[in-house]
């Protein structure tokens, strides 16, 4: 159970006087107030019901988080709090750990100038939820 309200408090009193940009990560993160900035990693329903399958997840909440990953919860969740301009959605499904930390930083280091690759809407799974799972 997270008191989002303490974490927030926290953050702003913490971070407040910091002036390099701060990476907060998990799988609540996109609850929180106070960053500027939001990045949502996506990935493929097949290929993330894979990687959960190979980390021996069981079968309910395998296929509950890839039918959360078709309909874009976390993103939805998101737009409730942060306004569409700084959300950012990354497709991982084919790229390395790496190249993705290339990206995010890519964007920091810029200031997020051009988020035009990674705007709401850049990934979409819909199509998906009429498939049978393989």
């Amino acid at each position: 159970i997270l008191d989002l309200d303490k974490i927030n408090t926290y953050i702003t009193k913490e971070l407040s006087n910091v002036s390099e940009p701060t990476i907060i990560e998990g799988h609540a993160a996109h609850w929180l107030t106070e960053p500027q900035w939001v990045i949502i990693l996506r990935c493929h329903p097949s290929v993330l019901r894979k990687r959960l399958m190979a980390k021996k997840w069981n079968k309910h909440k395998i296929e509950e988080n890839v039918e959360a990953e078709i309909l874009d919860v976390i993103l939805c969740e998101a737009t409730e709090i942060h306004h569409s301009h700084h959300l950012l959605e990354i497709d991982t499904t084919e790229q390395a750990p790496q190249q993705i930390g290339k990206i995010i930083l890519n964007q920091i280091e810029n200031g997020f100038s051009d988020i035009t690759d990674f705007c709401v809407g850049a990934v979409d799974w819909s199509e998906e939820i009429l498939k049978e799972p393989e």
